[in-house]
């Protein structure tokens, strides 16, 4: 992974650019430790192979997952 830091100010922003092959969720998260992230929203993503993601039931209080397998 590649990062850069882009604003430094009181709202850090930062790219971040995985390999290829690279899981996505372990890699952010593990770059958001290291910058001592504590809250953070993701404002644009690249292309996956394949990818699990969510939405957040208020209802239920619980994520509901879907699954994309395939390119996108």
């Amino acid at each position: 992974m590649k990062s850069r830091s882009i604003n430094d100010g009181v709202e850090r922003t930062f790219v971040l650019v995985l390999d290829q092959g690279e899981e996505a969720f372990k890699s952010i998260a593990e770059f958001a430790n290291r910058e001592k992230i504590t809250g953070a929203s993701v404002s644009a993503i690249g292309a996956f192979a394949e990818a699990k993601v969510g939405w957040f039931d208020l209802n239920a209080k619980k994520y509901k997952p879907i699954e994309v397998r395939e390119q996108c």
